[in-house]
């Protein structure tokens, strides 16, 4: 087994494109030749069109990214740079599916911590179904002739590849790897039929399995009219132990386990890209589904503990309370409290949150769960406050020193310190603790 403690959220999104898309523009592949099509809705650019052949005599770079996305918003300012340092040879070209109302609000926010200077398309389909792929970052290379040289991830994307494709070494290039889609249905069992044929009987239902090609990576508990479910879906061991213990309710980040076995890297992986494909065929993942009749969802989570703790007798997990490093969440709350009786509003984003009637628990579980959750930190709140907050703060989510700023007034405040938790703990049986 191996080893590191941080749990991976895959950010992908599937492009389904119309079939008139499909039918006006053929998928291409590297080696051939991009036809001199006509490119809509671009923004920051001297016209809001361009021909592909105006970009001819260069090396042109086609980056499919999304707001969403972390690893493309971290390409804006390296692709910018590298446009720079070989001006007049190579040209930047980021596409998104989204409108031009998300992006350009967007793009003028990030623009306040560093300047950039990159056109872009947006709501984009034709260069989409030309370049058909189910992940992001996605970048394209077409030569100065006009041809596909190569198809890769971001991590291709530096200036001693770029100088090597102008010399006429796009081999180097690794080519970015897409998993093969099946079809699947999250509504309908695992395996059976494909997806489980209509599962209309289907009244108890457990599984594991390893590694299977072409699920993307997630996982889903819902109550419907066959039972209580809970659906993993190539998820590593860490993440498998965590849904179970955190039973749907508290997230447990990689900051709240503790690894104590041989073989971390079993547990979790940081890698990315094909790397991090090929970690997952290793074996290294598992899907798991559980569907009993309906009841309480502890129940459930309770079976599925169990069907853990079978398929994996070797290792043995507890709940413990640790002296720990934490982020600490304290103070009154001062002009926090709601005034009732408005529509409720939760509004998060990486750049603030506005609560107005706002459930202070969601707000709290949110932050950790999604916002801090690479922190090395685990985050208690230790406010006492329940219930319903009025709530402002424009603040960069993922950063606890951007966050401790922006609470002051309502004098709170966000700083490490060692306290007492409970923690995930999850080590290798030996004859001791049998």
């Amino acid at each position: 087994m191996k080893k590191t403690i941080q749990f991976i959220v895959l950010a992908a999104h599937c492009f389904f494109l119309s079939s008139a898309a499909q039918a006006q523009t053929k998928p291409l592949k590297i080696g051939d030749k991009v036809p001199d099509i006509t490119i809509n809705n671009i923004i920051n650019y001297k016209s809001s069109s361009a021909k592909l052949s105006d970009f001819k005599g260069k090396l042109l770079i086609l980056d499919f990214w999304a707001t969403w996305c972390a690893p493309c918003i971290a390409m804006i300012p390296r692709m910018d740079s590298l446009q720079r340092a070989f001006e007049g040879q190579v040209v930047f070209l980021p596409v998104t599916y989204q409108a031009a109302n998300i992006v350009e609000p967007f793009l003028a926010k990030l623009q306040q911590k560093k300047s950039f200077s990159l056109p872009d398309v947006v709501q984009d389909k034709v260069l989409h179904a030309m370049f058909p792929h189910r992940s992001l970052p996605h970048f394209v290379w077409i030569s100065p002739e006009g041809k596909v040289i190569a198809i890769t991830s971001y991590d291709q994307v530096t200036a001693e590849r770029i100088k090597g494709v102008i010399v006429g070494k796009s081999q180097r290039l690794v080519t970015k790897e897409e998993m093969k889609p099946v079809a699947y249905d999250p509504k309908r069992p695992l395996f059976i039929e494909l997806n489980g044929g209509s599962g209309s009987s289907l009244k108890y239902h457990r599984l594991i399995s390893n590694y299977t090609e072409g699920l993307w990576p997630g996982y889903k508990f819902y109550r419907d009219s066959t039972g209580t479910r809970i659906t993993v879906r190539n998820e590593s061991l860490l993440s498998l132990f965590s849904l179970a213990y955190g039973e749907g309710k508290n997230f447990l980040n990689t900051n709240k386990v503790i690894l104590e076995v041989n073989e971390p890297a079993a547990f979790h992986s940081d890698k990315e890209g094909n790397a991090y494909l090929q970690w997952m065929r290793e074996g290294n993942v598992y899907c798991y589904e559980l569907i009993i009749p309906d009841v309480d969802p502890s129940t459930a989570f309770t079976a599925m503990r169990q069907d853990l703790d079978l398929y994996f007798p070797g290792l043995q997990v507890t709940v413990e309370k640790r002296l720990l490093p934490v982020l600490v969440l304290e103070g009154k709350g001062e002009n926090i409290s709601a005034l009732r009786g408005r529509k409720s509003v939760n509004e998060m984003s990486r750049s603030g949150a506005l609560l107005q009637n706002g459930n202070w628990n969601h707000f709290i579980g949110r932050l950790d769960s999604h916002y801090l959750q690479q922190s090395k930190l685990p985050l208690l709140d230790a406010t006492g406050i329940t219930g319903f907050v009025d709530l402002e703060i424009r603040a960069d989510l993922t950063d606890p020193e951007s966050i401790n700023k922006a609470i002051v007034p309502y004098g709170l405040s966000l700083k490490p310190a060692n306290r007492m938790i409970e923690v995930l703990v999850i080590k290798e049986k030996t004859s001791k603790n049998l």
